[in-house]
């Protein structure tokens, strides 16, 4: 069985599971975390991650790629079920 976290926790815990990405300029870890449930097995939430390394024309962070990449998270799981079940 994975280790579970609470919803609450994702945003901490991206930073523990970047990966770089050969796809990405740079090898950087830009992308979207897909973080699991553990009560009904589906997707739970899909967590943005961006470097820095780009700005959007409105000045926030942006992926340095896109479509960004999607990281399969596959522990931890979420202790609760998705939105679809």
């Amino acid at each position: 069985m994975a280790a579970q976290i609470t919803a609450a926790q994702m945003g901490a815990d991206v930073q523990n599971r970047l990966v770089n990405d050969p796809s990405n300029p740079n090898n950087c870890a830009c992308g979207w975390y897909v973080y699991y449930s553990s009560v009904c097995g589906h997707a739970y939430q899909e967590v943005p991650y961006r470097c820095g390394a780009r700005t959007t024309p409105s000045g926030k962070s942006g992926f340095c790629k896109t479509p960004a990449p999607k990281h399969i998270v596959p522990a931890p799981q979420i202790n609760a079920q998705c939105q679809y079940c």
